[in-house]
């Protein structure tokens, strides 16, 4: 059982609270408090050095935030341990209980619950900016490779929204980056034009082109403003998201 805890540490991450504390408790008859406080123990061992080398060597170990979280761990064991000793063993239990289940509930489930409603939702929430930006691009169409404004405007609205980005990709590209729960993994990317074309505009509308010659005549102003709300939508739901 000790072993199966070791290799599911390695697997997924777990193995100390929530395998050996029970094994301890159901097969070794250790009441709940020697359960933890000998699991707690085993933990001052460097038991993970060689699953942690693997994680290393993959990329996958960030290690300034391990350092805080392990300095918040010492101060959070110190107090935790002082309430479990205080208390009965059969509440002790009932508390580990409900929050293995609480965890277990909300990784399997809260996670991947993102449904259609709620990305509706946002598209309904973010419409009005979209319709904004679509009637921006569109009265300030520029050339290919002149895109200076639009650029300026596009990254203004990455600025409000929070989501990072660089600039300069082919004189006036942008390429903004909404990272996931895993962002080195996979990056699935969305792509928009922005360019316009060399027409003048003869429609009557309100928000006509104010650039004699140059008009959205392809729907590349549909294009960006669509990619803006696909790019608020996806950083609402970024905590969910697997990938970038």
């Amino acid at each position: 059982m000790v072993l199966l805890a070791g290799a599911l540490s390695g697997l997924v991450g777990v193995g100390g609270g929530i395998i050996v504390v029970p094994v301890l408790v159901y097969f070794l008859n250790y009441s709940q408090q020697q359960a933890q406080g000998t699991t707690l123990f085993m933990f001052l061992l460097p038991i993970g050095i060689f699953g942690v080398m693997n994680y290393y060597k993959a990329g996958y170990v960030e290690i300034k935030t391990a350092f805080v979280i392990g300095s918040t761990f010492i101060i959070g064991s110190y107090f935790g341990s002082k309430l479990a000793i205080s208390l009965d063993q059969k509440t002790v239990k009932q508390i580990f209980g409900v929050i293995i289940i609480l965890l277990g509930i909300k990784m399997v489930f809260l996670e991947i619950m993102l449904n259609a409603d709620q990305i509706k939702e946002q598209a309904e929430k973010v419409f009005s900016t979209v319709l904004e930006a679509r009637r921006h691009i569109h009265q300030r169409p520029e050339l290919s490779f002149k895109e200076i404004e639009t650029s300026k405007y596009i990254c203004s609205l990455l600025d409000k929204m929070g989501i990072e980005y660089t600039t300069g990709h082919v004189k006036t590209g942008i390429v903004a980056l909404i990272k996931g729960k895993n962002p080195a993994k996979k990056v699935v990317m969305l792509r928009a034009d922005m360019d316009a074309l060399p027409i003048t505009e003869q429609n009557k509308t309100d928000y006509i082109s104010k650039n004699t010659g140059v008009m959205h005549a392809c729907g590349h102003d549909v294009h960006s403003s669509c990619a803006i709300g696909a790019a608020h939508i996806l950083s609402t739901f970024k905590k969910i998201l697997k990938d970038s």
